[in-house]
């Protein structure tokens, strides 16, 4: 195969069809973000014209946040004319301009960055289904798409029955999977090498007409591949000109990302739409060694097939790893084959990372020799030390400098989640934190069964069964001995509990439900107890999205999220869905399948993989296979149905799964960042692996010394980079605290013994408002989750007679306490600021939460008060800005936050923070005095848990950079009612004395730290401290309108606003996860 040529991101924009080749860590979404803003600036092609697609919705995700973030950097160099220099030369191709095309070209972008949520970045799927809409098809996708199990199995009785008076019979559930594997593989041809023969006619009769019924039957409700197929049928239909042309207007430019996962009727898809003689361009991105999702219906042979159609490129840079470990690979697998022709691409590091090159410093890949009879324990033990060893080791990322490895450097990769749970528990058993993600299906866990037998039992609510069943388990407060008691009125308590949360889950919905139980602190306490917590914690809130996803987010009946859940147990284990989440962020050596390492990276990656092929290979689904590798379709073979005449089907299956072997191999061993463990198999089966083919060792060597012997030709250059040794049996010393010395012991007489310690419980549900009370020590056992302090009750709060009346628009005439700060809370979350008539819009939202507090003054008076805190503008530190200019859209409230806190007793202590903020604020900082306040004795309270708050609202700022505000809004009243200078208690220095003696900057910290872990979700930053504007409370009372008062530096009264230094919030978050030692 000719080589393809390297593609330049800076050069000429594609006019046709492009394929793209881009090998791990060469940057597939980088090129998709860079060619999708080029042709935004350069092309004036409008963001809503152009169709992105990719393989999976967490793909789809992270693609639209990359392109978004660099349509962003564009626009802020462009605006910048160049000041901040050009990052890549996709930059520096957008400003290779006049001043006038310049700023053009920064128009379009700001018109892409204000459209962006008309722009399609969605699955091929997603795209199907607007092609549907376009076509005016009212079919709708069923919930969790596959190929109708319940329907196939309904359709398969039926035409068993109508065929029963016949005298063959047939085995009805291989009848079922192969019409599953037919509707899964539509374009696949049902084959028998001899259909004239025997039953070979009927069965294939069978299986078609099976198929065309389930088909019928879909044709209103559409499963994933149904959805393709209407799709295809309809843009191929002659007839049907017009809506091509309509699909053809509405998208000038598709790119294809991870076109390697594709098959065939998606590319007869994008041949109808983007045909190779029309005007649309069409890119696609791939490479075809990471094609590894055959079981979901990927056809690389389908990628190859239109990559002979269209003009090939390559990225051949790889801003993964380091050179030295590049040089392996690139020595290793030179002569790799992957699939007809698919060969291995040499890659070299992007200049940062060619401060390590082969043959200098310590091993960057090891190969470790198994014995021909070695036990699970021994590989077991082997990856234990090998992890014990690199975490005594250094490590220097490029244009650092070194540091010692953490666990959270090291991803061990497996094939099976039966490896990955061995793994985990050795790891731990050897005190070396571990966690696991993509090893396992949800449906699987502990959370799915207590998760099931609530909503049983919500079903239920008046059977004992199903009640005692939750009353034993997390959501409930029974332990097992106390069934022996039988005790009706804890049954009864139960039940009514059950009675409660159906009426949330029928009213608000799942996530509403979720809210209720996790806010028990009794729950947490169970979950938590037998250890795994922030496993078992992820699980159920995994299950608790899937559930509020598939029941729109509305209030639902128990039965059909019971439904739901019970069809999600149905899915393949496989299936992304029900892959289980990684459970934390903390610092662990990370188990994951090869599957789902897929598109990450890690500084070390060990692969304690066998690669062997089954001895005998399960013949419990029909062969899909290719009659000759290189063959664009494939065949089912039919044969299987009447069990006979297989052997050659299989061994073509055999041959295909052989080399996606092999391309898993290629994706364990690029995830790969600075260090590679490998180990290998020396039985009489291993030549075969997919590990000796790729790295073409031709004979089973016995060792280390036979294997360096085989391979030292090719090897030579590589000098200490490459690590080939033996893995010796041997016991694994375990690690275990010394026990503690026996004083004063008597062993000649017996003593009485003494009641242990009480246990120190660390691990709890903390808040804002739990850590300043515990700091007073007038802790009182209030509600974890409370954000504020329950201040007894004011005299003002229940007199019933109006106070004096107040300045005009102030609302120091209104009650104090916390029932007032309530009714504020709750009108300015459902209030629209943005209304033209702002106090129609607030009077619209006093009655329904305002009712009940007693007190209340002059309800005008309220309104005309909040419209003017609206109003106000919040000073020359935020642009002034007023809350009223903030459209509903820019504006997140209520956001409620868990915060998984450092693990283990006395890690993490209150004071910790105080220290961080002396340590990095300056003298002059506004908050700098109270970071003293906070390092004392005071705080000094051992933490560990979850950190649970709510944030009243976060606002995005108006301007190109789109920072996000935390804000805060207090109703507490600093000044005498009615006195004529209220106003002036309100001005900024006065705040700064009230934030600090009820700790608000505490809680401003918290916040921003909420605040900055959900914007490193959401937009894959990984410090997005530059998105954050900082903090703002708002004093509603002091915040007068335009007219408001100003202090002598200009800042209005009723804010105090605050901005953190670079890397604090970064540090900060750290430092609550445990990562950072002060």
């Amino acid at each position: 195969m000719q080589a393809a040529a390297e593609l330049d991101l800076a050069g000429a924009l594609p006019t046709g069809r492009l394929v793209v080749e881009a090998s791990a860590g060469t940057g597939k979404t980088y090129a998709v973000a860079a060619f999708v803003t080029r042709l935004v600036a350069e092309d004036d092609i409008p963001i809503r014209q152009i169709l992105v697609t990719t393989f999976t919705r967490v793909a789809a995700q992270e693609l639209r946040d990359r392109i978004r973030l660099r349509l962003l950097g564009a626009l802020e160099f462009l605006r910048s004319g160049g000041g901040l220099g050009a990052r890549d030369s996709v930059e520096a191709a957008l400003s290779a301009c006049d001043a006038a095309q310049r700023t053009l070209r920064s128009q379009r972008l700001a018109n892409a960055v204000s459209e962006f949520d008309t722009a399609t970045i969605s699955t091929i799927h997603g795209f199907c289904q607007r092609v549907l809409r376009m076509a005016g098809s009212n079919a709708q996708l069923a919930e969790l798409g596959g190929s109708g199990s319940e329907l196939v199995a309904e359709v398969v009785n039926d035409m068993l029955v109508a065929a029963s008076t016949q005298a063959q019979t047939w085995d009805s559930s291989r009848l079922e999977r192969i019409v599953k594997a037919k509707l899964g593989n539509p374009t696949a041809r049902l084959w028998q090498a001899d259909a004239a023969a025997g039953n070979g006619a009927a069965a294939l009769d069978l299986v078609q007409r099976c198929v065309d019924e389930v088909n019928r039957r879909m044709l209103s409700t559409l499963s994933y591949d149904a959805l393709l197929q209407t799709a295809v049928r309809l843009v191929g239909d002659p007839e049907a000109a017009a809506l091509r042309a309509a699909v053809q207007a509405r998208f000038a430019v598709a790119v294809v990302d991870e076109a390697q996962d594709t098959d065939p009727l998606q590319w007869q898809l994008f041949d109808a739409l983007f045909p190779v003689a029309g005007r649309g361009r069409l890119i696609v991105v791939g490479d075809p060694k990471q094609s590894i999702y055959a079981f979901r219906g990927a056809d690389v042979n389908s990628y190859l097939h239109a990559r002979a159609s269209a003009e090939r490129k390559t990225l051949s840079t790889n801003f993964r790893s380091d050179q030295a470990l590049l040089d392996v690979l690139n020595c290793l697998m030179a002569a790799a084959q992957f699939g007809p022709q698919i060969e291995y691409q040499p890659v070299q590091a992007a200049p940062g990372q060619q401060h390590k090159r082969a043959g200098s410093g310590a091993a960057v890949a090891e190969l470790l020799v198994l014995p021909a009879d070695y036990d699970s324990d021994l590989l077991h033990h082997s990856v234990v030390q090998k992890v014990r060893a690199v975490l005594d080791s250094d490590l220097q990322p490029a244009g650092t400098v070194a540091r010692a490895a953490r666990p959270g450097d090291v991803a061990i990769l497996v094939d099976n989640r039966y490896l990955g749970r061995q793994l985990e528990n050795a790891l731990l058993r050897a005190g070396i934190p571990a966690v696991s993600g993509g090893t396992d299906a949800v449906t699987n866990s502990t959370a799915c069964t207590e998760l099931r037998s609530l909503l049983q039992a919500l079903v239920w609510p008046a059977a004992q069964g199903p009640a005692r069943r939750v009353a034993l388990g997390w959501f409930g407060s029974q332990q097992l001995a106390d069934l022996a008691v039988q005790d009706d009125a804890a049954l009864v308590l139960m039940q009514e509990s059950l009675a409660v949360w159906a009426v949330v889950l029928q009213r608000h919905g799942v996530a509403a439900l979720g809210v209720q139980l996790l806010a028990r602190e009794q729950t947490l306490q169970r979950m938590l107890a037998a250890g795994h917590g922030e496993r078992r914690l992820t699980d159920l809130a995994h299950l608790l999205e899937l559930l509020h996803e598939r029941t729109h987010g509305s209030g639902t009946q128990p039965q059909l999220a019971l439904d739901v859940l019970n069809d999600l147990g149905r899915l393949e284990e496989t299936h992304e869905l029900i892959s289980r989440r990684v459970e934390s962020d903390a610092d662990a050596v990370q188990i994951l399948t090869v599957h789902a390492a897929k598109g990450l990276q890690f500084p070390v990656v060990l692969v304690p993989i066998e690669w062997k092929q089954p001895a005998k290979m399960k013949h419990d689904r029909p062969p899909i296979y290719r009659n000759q590798p290189d063959d664009l379709e494939r065949r089912i073979d039919v044969s299987w149905l009447l069990g006979k005449g297989q052997d050659e089907a299989w061994e073509r299956v055999a041959a295909e799964r052989a080399a996606e072997q092999a391309r898993l191999l290629y994706v364990a061993v690029t995830r790969a960042q600075h260090k590679l463990v490998l180990w290998l198999a020396s039985d009489e089966h291993a030549a075969a692996t997919a590990l000796y083919q790729c790295f073409g060792i031709q004979h089973v060597s016995s060792g280390a010394a036979q294997l360096s012997a085989q391979l030292a030709e090719r090897i030579r250059d590589l000098g200490s980079s490459l690590l080939i040794a033996d893995v010796a049996p041997g016991a694994l010393a375990a690690v275990a605290a010394l026990p503690r010395a026996v004083q004063n012991a008597q062993p000649e007489a017996l003593r009485l013994a003494a009641p242990p310690p009480p246990v120190a419980q660390h691990f709890r549900r903390w808040s804002f408002s739990r850590i300043v009370a515990r700091s007073a020590a007038h802790f009182d056992g209030g509600p974890a989750g409370m954000d504020e302090f329950l201040h007894p009750v004011e005299q003002e709060e229940i007199a019933l007679a109006a106070l004096p009346s107040a300045p005009a628009g102030l609302l120091a005439a209104q009650p104090a306490g916390t029932q007032f700060g309530t009714l504020v809370h709750a009108i300015l979350q459902r209030t629209d600021a943005s209304a033209a008539a702002l106090e129609d819009e607030i009077a619209l939202h006093v009655p329904r939460v305002g009712l009940a507090v007693k007190g209340l003054a002059q309800r005008p008076a309220l309104v005309a008060g909040l419209a003017a805190a609206l109003r106000t503008p919040l000073g020359p530190a935020l642009n002034e800005v007023r809350l009223c200019d903030l459209q509903p859209a820019a504006r997140l409230p209520e956001l409620w936050f868990d915060l998984t806190l450092a693990e283990g007793s006395g890690q993490l202590r209150a004071s910790d923070i105080g220290r961080l903020l002396a340590d990095q604020l300056p003298k002059a900082d506004v908050l700098r005095p109270y970071a003293d306040r906070l390092a004392a004795a005071e705080f000094d309270i051992a933490l560990s848990g979850m950190l649970t708050g709510s944030i009243d609202a976060l606002l995005q700022l108006p301007g190109a950079a789109g920072q996000l505000l935390v804000v805060d809004y207090k109703s507490n009243r600093l000044a005498v009612p009615g006195a004529a200078d209220a106003a002036q208690a309100y001005l900024p220095q006065q705040l700064c004395r009230s934030m600090e003696d009820n700790h608000y900057m505490l809680q401003a910290l918290l916040y921003l730290v909420a605040a900055y872990r959900f914007l490193r979700w959401r937009t894959a930053r990984p410090d997005p401290t530059v998105q954050l504007a900082g903090f703002a409370y708002l004093f509603v009372r002091g915040m007068l309108g335009p007219d408001t008062p100003r202090d002598a530096t200009n800042n209005p009264a009723g804010v105090f606003a605050w901005q953190a230094p670079p890397g604090l919030i970064g540090s900060l978050s750290q430092l609550l996860a445990g990562r950072l030692q002060l």
